[in-house]
């Protein structure tokens, strides 16, 4: 029995979407996508990685739900290339226009969640500021990315980030993005 139907837009056709189904028990999922494989970039993006930039703005509490009912129910096949990820666009995360500017400064804005490898938080928020962002301890409507060492988690900042459409990234896809993803 289908409990909840999620549309997210497709990734090829602008203005379609496809349409992900969840069983109540979360074992049963399937996507209206032209896919071969039972599993897709749609199921991947919204019910493994957490992603809600390309979930419709009125499932998004469906997408939430569906994915709680999934958590440890569905996997990853071996072998999948989440070719996704680099679909910036897609994630939310494109290029805004030139006259964008929600700050006075007109940077993007970054925040920082958990503890991120390789560094210091302070050394991650300097290289922000090298490449032209701004960065702030709290992600609100005005932040651009959270980085964040889990972005599946389920942390105060994540929660804050996914009601306010956020786009979230981990550490290795922020080494991209703070450089050619948002904001040019």
């Amino acid at each position: 029995m289908v409990a909840w139907q999620i549309r997210v837009h497709s990734k090829s056709a602008l203005g379609m979407y496809h349409t992900i189904s969840v069983s109540s028990d979360g074992l049963s999922v399937a996507c209206s996508c032209p896919a071969t494989d039972p599993f897709c970039s749609h199921i991947d993006a919204v019910l493994i990685a957490n992603e809600r930039a390309m979930v419709h703005s009125a499932d998004v509490e469906a997408a939430d739900a569906a994915r709680a009912a999934t958590v440890g129910k569905i996997a990853v096949p071996e072998g999948w290339k989440a070719t996704w990820r680099r679909e910036l666009g897609w994630r939310g995360l494109q290029r805004r226009a030139p006259n964008y500017n929600p700050r006075q400064s007109g940077k993007p804005l970054v925040c920082f969640t958990g503890t991120l490898p390789g560094k210091t938080r302070k050394q991650w928020i300097a290289e922000a500021k090298e490449n032209g962002w701004e960065t702030t301890d709290e992600p609100s409507r005005f932040t651009d990315v959270l980085v964040a060492a889990d972005p599946e988690g389920s942390s105060a900042k994540l929660r804050a980030a996914r009601s306010c459409s956020t786009a979230i990234v981990s550490a290795e896809e922020w080494q991209i993005v703070m450089v050619d993803g948002v904001l040019a």
